[in-house]
């Protein structure tokens, strides 16, 4: 059971972060052409700022999408090593992933290892 729930955790996670990236693709996409045709075609401020607007809606859409995928927990456990932390075995949120590599005080760039128990 506990194998399934990780793999489909992880194929969720995988899923929401594509959406979310398809979705800032899309609204930069979106965005850029609506400012070349407010430059080109000499268009109102109004249409820029709708333009920005709409934007800034998705852009939250896809922040939103990749706190989901962030809140979904993820298998691991810090075991401390000299310069590294391998994460193995129990259920963490990624925010508590964190929270022990700063407690473990691990550098920034340290290799962190990932792999299920």
């Amino acid at each position: 059971m506990k194998e399934w729930l990780i793999s489909v955790s992880e194929s969720v996670i995988l899923a929401i972060y594509a959406l979310a990236l398809l979705v800032i693709v899309i609204a930069t996409v979106e965005v850029a052409i609506a400012a070349v045709r407010a430059a080109v075609l000499r268009k109102s401020n109004h249409f820029l700022r709708e333009a920005w607007l709409r934007y800034a809606r998705w852009l939250v859409a896809a922040l939103t999408l990749q706190l989901a995928a962030d809140i979904i927990v993820v298998p691991c456990r810090v075991v401390p090593r000299s310069n590294s932390a391998i994460f193995e075995g129990s259920l963490w949120s990624t925010r508590e992933v964190k929270l022990a590599i700063d407690e473990l005080g691990i550098a920034e760039g340290t290799f962190v290892m990932l792999f299920d128990g």
